[in-house]
């Protein structure tokens, strides 16, 4: 809850929202009269919104967060400008979303201005849009699984690419800051798993079979477990899980 809040009351986060409002009214303009490629249109000015503006992205995704609700006072408009949205937000990282963490992501991306928002943005996008939760869980259980295998010795300091929730500055930072990651994917799970309220066995089901392959892959098979264990006990019990479960 705590960092939920402490990103709403912040004064961008404020303006941005405001923005969102602002920018859902021109697009809602769009439909003023018949225009045979207002979809194209749109899509074209969300480009350049979250290429040229400062926190463009964020503020599209507050627009399309903002939508959805007036969607569902049954706004005819503006439930075409949410469905442009969604879609046009969910194609950024839909592309190669399974080897979505294999790589590095250029920071100037489309895709990277998407994962580098605060993860109260993407838990909500993901509450209201399943494709998009279905995207944004599976590259939230890879990183989970990285960081176990980076922990274990199994993927060198080469190999991981935290390029989607933690852009570090250089890669010197990241020999001393396993510590923040796990941290930050701890974040990224709470908010995900309180947005979903009274669906959140949802989210419960996706970590009771992490905490279950952890167990057996992890926990059942390395001589210096114990540390190792602690800690991710720790991660699935923060979670909700019950690390004496069976």
């Amino acid at each position: 809850v705590r960092h939920e809040f402490s990103y709403k009351l912040l004064h961008t986060t404020i303006a941005r929202r405001t923005a969102a409002r602002i920018l859902l009214q021109d697009l809602c303009k769009y439909f003023n009269g018949y225009k045979p490629s207002v979809n194209e249109q749109i899509k074209f000015r969300l480009c350049n919104h979250a290429t040229r503006l400062q926190g463009g992205m964020e503020i599209i995704l507050h627009a399309a967060i903002l939508s959805n609700r007036y969607n569902e006072e049954n706004s005819e408009v503006m439930t075409k400008v949410n469905r442009i949205l969604m879609d046009w937000i969910t194609s950024l990282v839909s592309e190669d979303a399974i080897n979505a963490i294999q790589e590095p992501i250029s920071s100037n991306s489309l895709k990277s201005k998407v994962w580098t928002l605060h993860p109260w943005l993407l838990a909500r996008l993901s509450l209201i849009h399943q494709p998009f939760f279905e995207i944004y869980s599976k590259v939230l259980i890879r990183c989970t699984r990285q960081e176990q295998q980076y922990m274990m010795g199994n993927l060198s300091i080469e190999s991981i690419h935290p390029r989607l929730f933690y852009q570090l500055p250089s890669e010197m930072l990241l020999y001393s800051q396993v510590n923040q990651r796990w941290e930050g994917l701890l974040i990224h799970w709470e908010l995900l798993r309180y947005q979903f309220g009274n669906y959140k066995e949802v989210i419960n089901h996706l970590l009771q079979q992490e905490w279950i392959t952890f167990k057996s892959k992890y926990i059942q098979c390395w001589e210096q477990k114990t540390m190792f264990g602690q800690i991710w006990n720790e991660f699935f019990l923060r979670l909700g899980m019950n690390y004496n479960e069976e």
